[in-house]
């Protein structure tokens, strides 16, 4: 399914996902924090990422890899609303795959 990104609200697209101005938003239970696959323009001039399109089982590609180069990383690949953790990750689930859960309610923006 194809969002506007010139949507001026988040739009939620299912318990697991929001969309808000080409960025696609979950929940990571590892970082305890959002995270956003930027499908619809660039982050900071990098590549953007490729959607499958199913907001119930969402895929991405390439893998996510947040500081990469800190003391804090989380590198991860969502495919088939599995969120498979790699061992670089420097939180408790390195190494482990999990279903995508939901995101809390209190931190969805204002929709």
């Amino acid at each position: 399914m194809k969002h506007d990104p010139a949507a001026k609200r988040p739009i939620q697209l299912s318990s697991k996902l929001f969309y808000h101005k080409g960025v696609y938003h979950h929940w990571c239970p590892g970082c305890e924090a959002l995270h956003g696959f930027y499908v619809d323009r660039s982050f900071e001039g990098h590549t953007r990422w490729l959607y499958n399109g199913n907001d119930d089982r969402p895929s991405f590609a390439p893998s996510m890899d947040i500081g990469r180069d800190t003391t804090v990383r989380c590198h991860y690949f969502l495919k088939d609303n599995q969120l498979r953790y790699l061992p670089d990750s420097h939180h408790a689930l390195a190494g482990k795959t999990i279903s995508l859960p939901d995101i809390p309610d209190d931190e969805y923006p204002p929709l």
